[in-house]
């Protein structure tokens, strides 16, 4: 699972990449009316952050989305419920030893 910096990183550089402002209460700000985009164009970012983070967001959060600051919250939610990966790196070297010794 990413961590939480990579996860940060990787929302405010699609989020800069769409030009979409989420510094101090810009992130508060409400698409369609304060921010000036449609619907296809928020679909564009989360398809974006579902590629790169690699989840996928339930269609009833999908239209819950009203600002940057919620797609944050949906992902962040998200990502919390997925079980973190083991690290299989020590049992690659077991293996590798292991192979060592039956040589």
């Amino acid at each position: 699972m990413k961590t939480k910096m990579n996860l940060s990183k990787i929302i405010l550089s699609v989020f800069q990449e769409f030009g979409i402002p989420t510094t101090g209460s810009q992130k508060k700000r409400k698409f369609y009316s304060e921010i000036a985009v449609d619907r296809i164009y928020v679909e564009g970012i989360l398809f974006e952050l579902e590629t790169r983070l690699g989840v996928i967001l339930d269609e009833e959060d999908n239209y819950q989305i009203q600002s940057p600051l919620d797609i944050i919250r949906s992902f962040e939610n998200k990502l919390s419920k997925i079980p973190a990966r083991p690290n299989l790196t020590h049992l690659r070297r077991r293996g590798q030893a292991f192979q060592r010794l039956q040589a």
